[in-house]
């Protein structure tokens, strides 16, 4: 009896250890999904301690994260560190290392103003690239270089040249992603330097290759076309464009970019009077900045930009004491001590105190602004700063000193001279030369100023401004919903595994006093299992029998699909051989018809009818002669229809030849009439009007198929179309059916002359995957597309 107790007990702990040691490991492993721990991470990222990439992190530290400009002594830290990386580099024989040495060495010299050692280091690096053949390195190389390179004096040949050496390399990488960052970047680098007729064509360029491709990046391209927009006073199409960045920012979740086009619909809304819209834009851009954890020292620039543009939007509101709180509690949570953040500062107090009437404080303040933005070296902010001191002036009616600031506000080259300051500047140039008798310059600088002030605000603008609000108020209600649910199905989500844990913890704790019971129970189990036994085995038989008499009744379901399968394919054809039946009679009445007509145009209307009707009859004669009832052969069709075209125009007996370059591309019968109508009509019209009487004609047929996408081709050796004839909006038959046929395709439908003839070319998608494709026809350089 000691024995069996001794027996029972040492298994029965065993179990419970073992039963500890599973739910113990259980807890740590939920707690370790809840919080994340990737293990292997670390210890990677422990493996990676490659000498040289951590001298250059350090060094970066130094000079590429410091907001002061002052701090020569902390940037000058940074030298000691990267020049021995790259020694360690050349030691090494890596290239990499070496490249990547050379870059930041360029990115530290450029740092310090030194450009000649700056460009002789990237220079360096190119060569490295090159002599290595790598077409990539020298490709990150060039971009590099052009990103880091300084706009000087408004020159920005140098830096473009930089970029497009870098495009050309990433052109022969086919690296996609690369080449729109670049173009991006180079439209923003033409904006900023008063190229904004180049920036605004290259940008509309690329917009349609980034839909093309659904490149993510789309945010960017329309974020600079609406800055483009504003500076030519289109703030309807302005504003359009930057709710659709907006739109496409939501996925990607760029929260710098976010909150510049934020602050720019603030500015524009700003600049139409509407002050409650603008200060919620411009609030708004201020929120999504600081939500950026830790922002580089462009963006931190950028910060103080944001919080003059809301201290301009306070001070039209009437609450310019309100701001100058504002400003002070904003500087003292910002990052203060440079002449860029002074400059802004003072500026913003300026403003202020010029829209209290208090103009000697405002002086001061502007004067210390424009002192730090000149030594700044940033044209726009000098170019800003005269702009704010001219409207001080005029407002103090000190108007010589206004009259020599608007002289420096024109004379200097900046994206920032938009509309709206020319709008002002041309208003005080009216007052100027009003009060010193010079009534014909004034006219004029005020029919200027109408003028201006006219294209902002029309009627028709404030009307589409206001619907793009509507709608975008409404797509935001949406997303913020979108944003609520999402939050509480987290909730309920953690809520949910919450509870898995502890239901989790109460089984294992119930399994084990279930495990106990049945040890100590063991022994009658014994007893009744032959029984259960022989119980499953009743019920297993009996679920056998059950499953068989399924499976029987299983094929005898399928057999009858089968037989009914059989009869729908021999009904469906039965109805395409009646449906081409019934178009053979329709061909023969038009054709009994036309012979009692005498009038000629009649007679050719039903000859087209005939042959429009016998096109869609033959797609029925096919598909009731074929095995498969959902597809056509493209192939066989357009063989058969060239060839009853031929003989119904006796194209052998004008000298019209036919050449067909046919794929095997198969389509459904709702994309075949469509494209057997549009051959019908492209065919028909080449060989009645496209060959003189003595004229050899050719006339080339092309169907491909690649990627899901079909391209259909009719081209002839013709005299082409006549050069005033529009076909995308000729009221003929014909182009009217052509157009509408591709709409039905939902093409890309293209018609215009060659050198030899006339080409109409349609791409298409195949019905498996045509809501990939979202065009209609648009201009190309062809003509029309």
């Amino acid at each position: 009896m000691n024995v069996n107790k001794s027996f029972m007990r040492s298994p029965l702990m065993t179990i419970c250890a073992t039963l500890f040691i599973i739910m113990s490991c259980s807890r740590f492993f939920f707690v370790y999904a809840k919080t994340g721990t990737q293990m292997p991470a670390i210890q990677e990222a422990a493996e990676d301690n490659s000498d040289v990439r951590h001298l250059l992190v350090r060094a970066a530290e130094y000079y590429d994260t410091e907001w002061n400009y002052t701090n020569k002594r902390k940037i000058d830290s940074a030298l000691p560190l990267l020049t021995d990386a790259y020694r360690i580099s050349v030691l090494h024989r890596n290239i990499y290392d070496q490249q990547q040495s050379l870059i930041d060495l360029g990115k530290y010299y450029f740092r310090c103003d030194n450009i000649p050692m700056a460009e002789k280091s990237f220079r360096e690096a190119i060569r490295i690239d090159s002599v290595a053949d790598r077409e990539d390195l020298q490709a990150y190389a060039w971009f590099h270089f052009a990103d880091r390179s300084p706009v000087i004096d408004g020159d920005a040949d140098a830096k473009l040249f930089r970029y497009q050496k870098s495009l050309a390399l990433y052109r022969l990488l086919n690296d996609l992603t690369r080449q729109v960052d670049i173009y991006q970047r180079m439209a923003s680098c033409m904006l900023s330097n008063g190229q904004a007729a180049a920036a605004k064509h290259d940008l509309i360029w690329l917009l349609k290759i980034q839909m093309t491709y659904g490149d993510r990046t789309l945010y960017k391209t329309y974020h600079y076309l609406a800055t483009i927009e504003a500076n030519e006073g289109n703030y309807n199409i302005a504003v359009n464009y930057g709710l659709t960045a907006l739109k496409n920012l939501k996925p990607v979740g760029d929260l710098f970019i976010e909150s510049q086009v934020y602050a720019n619909l603030g500015k524009w809304y700003l600049e139409l009077e509407q002050q409650d819209k603008s200060l919620l834009y411009l609030n708004t851009a201020l929120r999504r900045f600081q939500t950026i954890g830790n922002p580089d020292i462009h963006q931190r620039f950028y910060a103080y930009y944001l919080l003059r543009q809301i201290v301009q939007g306070m001070i039209k509101a009437g609450r310019s004491r309100d701001a100058i709180y504002f400003i002070k509690k904003q500087d003292a949570l910002m990052y203060k001590g440079t002449d860029y953040a002074k400059q802004f500062t003072n500026g913003a107090l300026g403003d202020c105190y010029t829209a209290l009437g208090m103009y000697p404080v405002a002086e001061t303040y502007y004067m210390m602004a424009l002192k730090q933005a000149l030594h700044n070296g940033r044209t726009s902010n000098s170019h800003n700063e005269y702009f704010q001191i001219a409207r001080l002036y005029m407002n103090w009616n000190q108007y010589g000193k206004a009259s020599h600031y608007i002289r420096m506000f024109l004379s200097l080259k900046s994206d920032a001279a938009d509309i709206a300051k020319l709008k002002e500047v041309k208003l005080m140039q009216f007052h100027i030369d009003s009060a010193a008798g010079r009534y014909v310059a004034a006219i004029r600088h005020y029919q200027d100023y109408k003028q201006l002030n006219d294209s902002i605000f029309s009627e028709r603008k404030s009307k589409q401004l206001e619907e793009l609000q509507i709608q975008y108020g409404t797509a935001q209600k949406e997303h913020s919903i979108q944003m609520l649910t999402n939050k509480q199905k987290l909730q309920q989500s953690e809520l949910a595994q919450a509870n898995f844990s502890k239901r989790l913890f109460i089984i294992g704790v119930l399994f084990l006093l279930v495990v106990l019971l049945l040890l100590y129970y063991g022994y009658r189990q014994k007893a009744l299992k032959n029984h259960l036994l022989q119980k499953q085995q009743a019920i297993i038989s009996k679920k056998n029998s059950s499953l068989q008499d399924l499976v029987n009744e299983k094929e005898k379901l399928l057999a009858e699909k089968n037989t009914l399968l059989e009869e729908k394919e021999w009904l469906l054809k039965e109805i395409h051989h009646r449906v081409k039946n019934s178009l053979q009679i329709v061909i023969s009445l038009l054709y009994s018809q036309s012979k009692r007509l005498r009038d000629q145009e009649a007679i050719n209307a039903f000859q087209d009818s005939q042959q429009r009707i016998h096109s869609i009859a033959l797609m029925h004669q096919k598909l009731y002669l074929s095995n498969n009832m959902q597809f056509i052969n493209m192939g066989d069709y357009i063989g058969e229809l060239v060839s009853h075209l031929s003989d119904a125009f006796n194209t052998a007996g004008q000298g019209i030849t036919f050449r067909l370059q046919i794929s095997n591309v198969m389509l459904t019968l709702q994309q075949a009439i469509p494209v057997g109508l549009i051959l019908n009509e492209a065919i028909t019209n080449s060989i009645k009007y496209a060959f003189a009487e003595t004229e050899q004609g050719l006339i080339n047929i092309r169907l491909t198929a690649w990627d899901s996408r079909c391209l259909l081709e009719i081209m002839d050796n013709g005299r082409g179309l006549p050069k005033k004839f529009d076909p995308y909006n000729a009221e003929t038959l014909g182009m009217t059916l052509i157009r509408g046929l591709s709409d039905q395709l939902e093409a890309v439908l293209e018609i215009c002359n060659t050198e030899e003839g006339v080409s109409i070319r349609i791409i298409f998608f195949q019905d498996k995957d045509i809501s990939a494709f979202e065009y209609k026809y648009v201009p190309t350089a062809c003509g029309y597309q």
